[in-house]
């Protein structure tokens, strides 16, 4: 067993326990083609990532969900 197999082992284990205590788990960090498809093979709905998406300001993102109110507290 190498590396990748005890990593994707590791996160097979995260996704099973958050599954069993009805939680959702976001992929973060995704930045290649290859990262994206085995998330999807893995059925990993939450991602997010430079190949998914750059940063963008806030008010861009206000703009994105359709709505100006401030988010600050």
């Amino acid at each position: 067993m190498g590396a990748t197999d005890d990593a994707l082992e590791i996160v097979n284990t995260i996704l099973a326990l958050a599954n069993s205590l009805d939680m959702e788990v976001v992929a973060e960090g995704v930045e290649t083609e290859q990262q994206l498809e085995l998330l999807r093979k893995m059925r990993m709905l939450l991602r997010a990532g430079f190949h998914l998406s750059r940063p963008i300001e806030a008010l861009q993102f206000e703009t994105l969900l359709g709505t100006r109110r401030s988010w600050a507290a």
